[in-house]
C-alpha cells in the first residue's frame, strides 16, 4: 500500500540515488524516502507540478523536469528551481541527460535544448541570472521537434556517448561534438527611423538580423544604445530593439551577434540624433534663468517699493502730525497769548473786561486741549458730524477774532459740495493758519474769508486790511516759523496751489485753489 502522502497520485518516475535515497516523481510533485526513514516526504519550495522524469548527474545532483517548463535541481547545498526567468523555454520538459562534456540536454514538445555547463554552474552558484540555451530542431536534421515523455525512460546515453530521445517520428541519436570555431555571423541593421529624430519622438524601433543560413534560429543577439543603456541588453533570438522617450542628443545604437558556441561579432552601428523639445533647449534654460532672475529682481523691487512706501507713510505721518501740532497748538497758543495781552492791557482801567477776556481765555484753553487730544488720537477725521467747510471756517474765525477788536465775516459762493474729510481738514487748517497769522502779525481791523465752489475747483481766500508782512517762505523758515511752508504743503497734497499777496500798509491776501473731480477731491 502506498504512503499516505502519495495516496491518490500518479507515480511517474522513480530513482535511487548514489547515497541510497529513493526519489519519487508524481503528479503531485517531487518526494523522497531517506534510507533510515520510514516515511515519504514531499519536497517543498516550488509549485507542485507533475514530474516527468528523474536523473542523477555526475555530481550527485538530482534533476526533476516538470510539466510547467521548470526543472527542480536538488543538491547537497540546497534546492534550485530553473524556469523561464533563467532562459528556459516555457514548455513541458520530459528528460534530462548529461553528456561527456558536462553539458545537459533537455527533451520537450518543441525540440531538444542544450544547457552549456559553464553558465549553468554559474546560475546554480548564484553568480549569474541566465542560462545559455541552444535549441536543436529541424535545422539540425530532426524530422520533427515533438519529443515524447510519457514512457520511462524517455531518453538515455549509450556507451559511445550518443544521446537518444524518442520523438513523434521515431528515435533520434545526437552525437555531441566539441564546438567548432567558425567566424561570427555578420550582423546587419535592416530598419531604423533615420539619422534625425524629430522633437517629441516617443517610440523608436530598430530591426536587425544576422547572416547565418545553416542555423539562423540559433543566432543570439545583444545591443545597446549609448547614453541610454548602461550595459549590453541580451536579446536572445529577438531581432528587434524598442526604445521609449530617448533623451535629447546624439546616440549610437550598436548590435552584435554570435553562434551559441562562438564569439560576438563586430558591432553594426547607426547614429541617431534625438532633437530636443523646446523645453530641452539651452536657450529655453537661458530664458527660464533670465525669467527667474527677472522675477527675483521684480520681487526685490516690489519689496523695496513696499519699504519705501512704508517709509514715505511714516514720513508723511510725521509731517502730518507736525502740521497738526503747528496748526492746532501753535495757533491756539498764539490766540491765548493775544487774549492774555488784552487782559493785561484792560486789568488796570477795566477789570470787568479783563475778567471777560480771562474767561474766554479759559474756554480757549479747554478748546485747544481737546484739539490736542484729537491730534494725538484721531487726526484723520476730526470734523464734527454734519459740519460743512463754511461752518468750520466761521467757527475758527470767531475764535481768532473774539475779544481782539477785530471784525470778520465768512462768505460762500456757488453750491457747496460734500468734501472728503482729509481735503476739508487741510483747507480748514490753511484758513486757520492764515487767519491766525493776520491776527498775530497784521494788526488788522477786519479779516474776511471767501469760499468759492466753482465747477472743478475750490477756492479759499483769506484777506485782511492790516499792515501786511513779508511773504518770503525761505525767510520764514529761517526765522523758525513754518506756518507758510505747512500751508503750501497742505495745498500741494491735493494738487492745489497757494498764493500770497502782501504789501506794507495794504493788508495781506492768501488764496488757495484746490481742483475738484465730480464734486469731490
Amino acid at each position: 500500500r502506498p504512503p499516505a502522502v502519495l495516496a491518490g497520485t500518479e507515480i511517474t518516475a522513480l530513482l535511487e540515488s548514489a547515497d541510497g535515497t529513493v526519489w519519487v516523481g508524481a503528479s503531485s510533485g517531487l518526494h523522497r524516502l531517506a534510507p533510515a526513514a520510514a516515511t515519504v516526504e514531499r519536497i517543498s519550495g516550488f509549485t507542485a507540478d507533475p514530474i516527468h522524469s528523474l536523473f542523477e548527474d555526475a555530481k550527485g545532483r538530482v534533476w526533476a523536469p516538470a510539466a510547467a517548463g521548470t526543472i527542480v535541481v536538488v543538491s547537497a547545498t540546497g534546492l534550485h528551481v530553473l524556469d523561464r526567468r533563467h532562459g528556459l523555454p516555457q514548455h513541458a520538459l520530459y528528460r534530462v541527460i548529461e553528456d561527456a562534456s558536462g553539458n545537459y540536454w533537455l527533451s520537450s514538445g518543441r525540440g531538444i535544448f542544450e544547457l552549456k555547463r559553464g553558465p549553468l554552474e554559474a546560475v546554480l552558484a548564484g553568480a549569474r541570472q541566465s542560462l545559455e540555451v541552444v535549441l536543436h530542431g529541424q535545422d539540425d536534421g530532426m524530422r520533427t521537434i515533438e519529443c515524447h515523455g510519457l514512457s520511462q525512460p524517455s531518453g538515455g546515453r549509450d556507451r559511445d556517448g550518443g544521446l537518444w530521445f524518442p520523438t513523434a517520428r521515431g528515435f533520434i541519436r545526437i552525437r555531441p561534438q566539441p564546438a567548432r570555431a567558425r567566424p561570427a555571423p555578420r550582423v546587419v541593421i535592416e530598419e531604423h527611423p533615420g539619422a534625425v529624430l524629430p522633437p517629441g519622438t516617443r517610440n523608436v524601433e530598430l530591426r536587425f538580423t544576422a547572416l547565418r543560413l545553416s542555423t539562423p534560429g540559433k543566432v543570439r543577439f545583444r545591443y545597446r544604445m549609448t547614453g541610454y543603456d548602461p550595459d549590453w541588453v541580451d536579446a536572445g533570438a529577438e531581432r528587434t530593439a524598442r526604445y521609449n522617450q530617448l533623451p535629447a542628443g546624439p546616440h549610437r545604437f550598436e548590435v552584435q551577434a554570435r553562434d551559441p558556441e562562438g564569439e560576438w561579432s563586430p558591432a553594426a552601428a547607426v547614429t541617431l540624433d534625438q532633437q530636443p523639445r523646446f523645453s530641452e533647449t539651452w536657450w529655453f534654460a537661458a530664458l527660464l534663468g533670465a525669467g527667474l532672475v527677472g522675477a527675483a529682481a521684480g520681487v526685490h523691487r516690489w519689496r523695496l517699493h513696499a519699504i519705501r512706501g512704508r517709509y514715505a507713510a511714516v514720513v508723511e505721518e510725521r509731517n502730518r502730525i507736525g502740521r497738526e501740532w503747528h496748526d492746532t497748538l501753535v495757533a491756539g497758543f498764539s490766540a491765548i497769548s493775544l487774549q492774555i495781552e488784552a487782559a493785561l492791557a484792560s486789568i488796570a482801567h477795566r477789570p470787568d473786561r479783563a475778567s471777560d477776556i480771562l474767561d474766554m481765555t479759559r474756554r480757549m484753553v479747554h478748546h485747544y486741549r481737546a484739539e490736542a487730544r484729537r491730534v494725538i488720537w484721531d487726526l484723520r477725521d476730526d470734523r464734527p458730524e454734519g459740519e460743512t467747510l463754511p461752518m468750520a471756517v466761521e467757527n475758527a474765525l470767531r475764535r481768532v477774532i473774539e475779544n481782539q477788536g477785530i471784525e470778520g465775516a465768512v462768505s460762500s459762493e456757488g453750491a457747496p459740495v460734500e468734501l472728503p474729510a482729509d481735503l476739508q481738514h487741510n483747507v480748514l487748517r490753511i484758513c486757520q493758519e492764515a487767519m491766525s497769522n493776520s491776527a498775530r502779525h497784521g494788526n488788522p481791523s477786519r479779516i474776511d474769508v471767501r469760499l468759492v465752489f466753482a465747477p472743478g475747483e475750490l477756492k479759499a481766500v483769506v484777506s485782511d486790511n492790516g499792515c501786511g508782512f513779508r511773504a518770503d517762505r525761505s525767510s520764514a523758515v529761517a526765522a523758525g516759523h513754518f506756518g507758510l511752508t505747512v500751508m503750501q504743503e497742505r495745498a500741494r497734497r491735493h494738487g492745489g496751489s497757494l498764493r500770497i499777496e502782501s504789501q506794507s500798509g495794504r493788508g495781506t491776501t492768501v488764496e488757495t485753489v484746490i481742483p475738484l473731480h465730480g464734486g469731490r477731491e
